[in-house]
């Protein structure tokens, strides 16, 4: 695909499910408490089928603040959101 100026577009997505596998397989299982915590998250996510899979029009997660705070507190603590400067993401090659 060309844009405009003749440069290669690139097709974007987001997913969450990595973030979900690093709750399944990381935090869950060391901790009674933060495993209790994820069920709870995890149940609400299932419900919500614009979470699923890939995301491809990202201004939907503005909805669902609240759980991806939650579910991202866990990568960068709350404490840091209002004076650091932090991203996530995943490369694939």
């Amino acid at each position: 695909m060309k844009t405009k100026q003749g440069l290669a577009a690139f097709k974007t997505c987001l997913s969450i499910d990595p973030l979900i596998s690093f709750w399944r397989e990381k935090i869950a299982p060391s901790c009674p408490h933060m495993a209790e915590v994820f069920a709870q998250l995890e149940e609400r996510i299932k419900a919500i089928p614009e979470l699923q899979g890939a995301i491809e029009n990202p201004s939907i997660l503005a909805k669902y603040d609240d759980l991806l705070m939650h579910l991202m507190s866990v990568v960068f603590p709350g404490v840091s959101w209002e004076s650091d400067i932090a991203g996530a993401s995943l490369c694939l090659t």
